[in-house]
């Protein structure tokens, strides 16, 4: 029997994941009734094609995939150097439900989990360096019953720089690519007492208020306050 379970409840439905077979001869799919539950549920199996494979480059053009059966995932691969900065934006998705993982070339997950919703839903992997050099994946788990399609683009992420004084004119700080930070320096001394603000001004399909975060960085690159 396949024996991974998949809870169902009504008006909702059940799933189990796409599972390759070890032995040959006959499997039996089984419906047990939560408790003292009575009705009828109407169960399809799957015949699941490999996973689709497609490839990319930092800051190259993005690439759409599409499932077309329940349990298909969706790799897209790219090559990169080692302390190379990238982040990964999905747009368009029409799953109902993804997962989006970020692997190294030996196939260890270095950034995500996080949560794709469809329909026309996004997904994002903030920015990070790449410890290693080598092949490395963007795993696209469809986590329910749905098929669909996602648009995937990997970024090339430089941070942007500029100066800023304390008491001087307020600073634009600009970024253009997902996943870009924008470090504005200046100098200070032992015993000074600053603060910042940010205006709620960034755009996008974005969650929440838009503005992003601050961080304070003493001269030896550790964190003295964030907001």
């Amino acid at each position: 029997s396949i024996v991974q379970p998949a809870f169902a409840s009504a008006p909702g439905g059940g799933y189990l994941d796409v599972m390759t077979l070890s032995q040959q001869g006959t499997h039996t799919v089984v419906v047990d009734p939560d408790v003292w539950a009575v009705g009828s549920a109407t169960v399809k199996l799957h015949n699941v094609p490999g996973d689709l494979a497609e490839t990319t480059t930092p800051g190259g053009d993005p690439v759409t995939v599409t499932t077309t059966a329940p349990g298909q995932n969706a790799v897209v691969s790219f090559t990169a150097s080692a302390g190379q900065r990238v982040s990964v934006k999905l747009n368009g998705i029409t799953m109902a439900a993804t997962t989006v993982r970020l692997r190294r070339p030996d196939g260890a997950t270095i950034a995500g989990p996080v949560n794709g919703y469809g329909p026309s839903g996004f997904a994002f992997l903030d920015a990070i360096t790449l410890p290693s050099a080598g092949v490395h994946t963007i795993l696209v788990d469809t986590s329910t019953n749905s098929t669909g399609s996602a648009t995937v683009k990997v970024h090339q992420v430089a941070d942007a720089t500029g100066p800023i004084a304390p008491d001087g004119s307020a600073t634009a700080a600009v970024n253009s690519v997902p996943g870009q930070n924008v470090a504005l320096s200046f100098e200070g001394v032992a015993g000074q007492r600053v603060s910042a603000t940010i205006a709620p001004s960034l755009t996008g399909d974005v969650s929440g208020s838009g503005q992003g975060t601050l961080y304070l960085l003493a001269p030896n690159g550790s964190q003295l306050g964030s907001a």
